[in-house]
């Protein structure tokens, strides 16, 4: 950004302000990549979901994943911000499943299973650097659907 952290601190009245303004700055750039390309169906979704990923749109990791777990076992509005985030997310999950699955069926339950093998290839990759992982939870989320899904 060509300044000083000093400088990029003058701008928020806190440590915390600024936390927080990170958070739904990335929000906005997860939306964009993620949710905003339209309500197209669960298969394209996790598709750019694994490509935000892929595609390191933060070069650090997804901040919602590497601040989560940063701030997990801490109080306040930051660990807060994160846990809405990340709640948002499984519920745009949820709410992408909610057509797609036989009636009986819990799209709650789908969407932690679906969240959790997306967070999981990302961590297998952020740790390994191995892009592999992108493939592997590629075919762990399409047995999950196929499990899931009527066949269309």
């Amino acid at each position: 950004m060509g300044m000083s952290k000093s400088g990029l601190y003058a701008y928020f009245t806190s440590k915390q302000d600024l936390q927080l303004a990170t958070i739904d700055c990335a929000w906005t750039i997860f939306e964009e990549h993620v949710l905003a390309p339209g309500d197209d169906g669960i298969e394209p979704l996790l598709e750019r979901w694994i490509s935000y990923y892929e595609r390191e749109v933060f070069p650090g990791g997804c901040p919602f994943l590497t601040a989560g777990m940063e701030f997990a076992n801490r109080e306040g509005p930051v660990h807060d911000a994160l846990a809405t985030a990340i709640e948002r997310q499984i519920g745009a999950l949820e709410r992408a499943l909610r057509d797609a699955l036989p009636d009986g069926a819990d799209p709650a339950q789908l969407a932690f299973e679906l969240h959790a093998l997306l967070t999981a290839a990302n961590h297998r990759y952020r740790i390994s650097r191995d892009p592999a992982a992108f493939a592997q939870g590629r075919a762990a989320i399409r047995r999950l659907l196929a499990q899931a899904l009527p066949p269309s």
